[in-house]
């Protein structure tokens, strides 16, 4: 009966032993399976930070393009309105210099009108002093 006592001693301990591996294998697991669990809440966390990240970034991205669209659209206002002051300009010289011909042109005719005139007067004049002079001579 020894033999059967040691035999039973024997197999408790083994059972014993079987159920300490069970138990440390599922406490192993249980221990993987929190870790994971932990990983993968951490990566999760990490995810959402990032889209918040990315969120706040792309919201910058569309203020300086819009930015860069309304400063796109001063430089062209700025632009055409140098070229209409331009233009305006231009304009004005240009009326300014027909003005100004017109004004060149009155006065050659008012100094040709006048010239005319005096040439007339100056005929006139040599006209009577002939007609006095002979006139004088007759008597």
């Amino acid at each position: 009966m020894e033999f059967e006592g040691n035999s039973l001693k024997e197999s408790k301990s083994q059972g014993t032993q079987e159920l300490n591996e069970e138990e440390l294998k599922l406490r192993e697991a249980k221990n993987e399976r929190l870790k994971m669990e932990q990983a993968a809440s951490t990566l999760e966390n990490r995810v959402l930070y990032l889209e918040k990240i990315n969120a706040k970034m792309n919201k910058k991205i569309e203020s300086a393009k819009n930015r860069a669209v309304e400063i796109m659209k001063i430089k062209k206002q700025t632009i055409e309105d140098v070229e209409s002051k331009k233009t305006h300009q231009e304009i004005k010289e240009i009326t300014l210099k027909e003005k100004q011909q017109k004004i060149q042109e009155i006065k050659t005719i008012q100094e040709d009108k006048l010239n005319k005139s005096k040439i007339e007067h100056l005929s006139n004049s040599v006209t009577i002093a002939k007609n006095t002079k002979e006139s004088l001579q007759v008597d």
